[in-house]
């Protein structure tokens, strides 16, 4: 196989594997959805903030970095429900 090949199959091989790696800590993150007190959504808002894709892959359209930025949306939109709750119940 030609030097050319094999450098490109294991930098797709490295990044298969970077993406699974990146899976794999999202999963152990789990969904916001799940949180039952502010401050484990706190928990799950600060992990989701430090697992950030890396920067040598373009990641932005795979399932995973969608799944990471659609629970980062939950988090703010669960705190705006929130928001929205107290405030009736306080007038």
């Amino acid at each position: 196989m030609p030097d050319a090949k094999k450098e490109y199959l294991q930098g797709r091989l490295k990044e298969l594997t970077a993406y699974r790696e990146y899976e794999k800590k999202l999963d152990q993150i789990g969904d916001p959805k799940e949180a039952r007190s502010e401050d484990q959504l706190r928990q799950i808002e600060s992990k989701l903030q430090q697992l950030a894709a890396p920067e040598e892959y373009d990641w932005h359209l795979t399932e995973a970095s969608r799944r990471r930025d659609n629970w980062l949306q939950d988090i703010q939109d669960l705190r705006d429900a929130v928001g929205r709750l107290t405030k009736q119940y306080e007038t």
